[in-house]
Order: structure tokens, then C-alpha cells, then sequence
């Protein structure tokens, strides 16, 4: 694999001309760009496993789980798990998008 410095270089020589956006800043949009494509993915998972239950979220099945509309047996613990850790992940992916688009938040 490239380093980053072959890299800039080889983007400084070959394609800056034809940009005009310096490696930083395209580095920068790619990473967001991938953040980006991580989050929709994670979100393409959740909605795939909350489709077999008609929920979008974690707290959607809870409520049908206590109210008696969804019974415990009905539902997989692994799909538990698994909608609970993507909503994490979503969160964070969010989280870490805003933060590089936007700057950190302050405390």
C-alpha cells in the first residue's frame, strides 16, 4: 500500500492541476464521504432487521415487547442484539460526520 506521503505527491504532481483543491481538503472530504457510506450502510442493516418486526428502532420493539403486541419468544436474541449495536453504531457514525463537517462540539 501507497503511503500518504506517495500519495500526496502523486496527487500534488498529477491531478491538483485538474481539482484545484489541495490533498488535505480532498483527504478530509474522503474521509467524511466513507463515514458517510458507513452510516447508510448501518442503516440499510437496521432497517433490514427491523423490517421483520414493522420497528425502526430498539425502543419500538421494546414497546411492543411491553405491551404484549410482540411476544419475547417471537423475537430473535440475536436480532436484539444486533438492531441494538447498529443504533450504536448509527449514533456514533453521526456523531463523528457532524463532528468532521461541522468542527467538535463544545462542552
Amino acid at each position: 500500500m501507497a503511503s500518504l506521503q506517495q500519495l500526496q505527491k502523486e496527487y500534488t504532481v498529477k491531478l491538483k492541476p485538474f481539482f484545484q483543491i489541495d490533498f488535505e481538503e480532498l483527504a478530509h472530504r474522503g474521509i467524511v464521504e466513507y463515514l458517510k457510506n458507513q452510516l447508510l450502510a448501518r442503516e440499510l442493516a437496521c432497517f433490514t432487521v427491523g423490517k421483520k418486526y414493522g420497528v425502526r428502532t430498539i425502543d419500538d420493539l421494546d414497546a411492543l415487547l411491553r405491551s404484549g403486541k410482540l411476544k419475547e419468544e417471537e423475537v430473535s436474541e440475536d436480532d436484539y442484539i444486533e438492531l441494538a449495536e447498529l443504533q450504536k453504531e448509527i449514533r456514533a457514525l453521526k456523531a463523528a460526520i457532524a463532528e468532521a463537517t461541522y468542527g467538535p462540539t463544545p462542552a
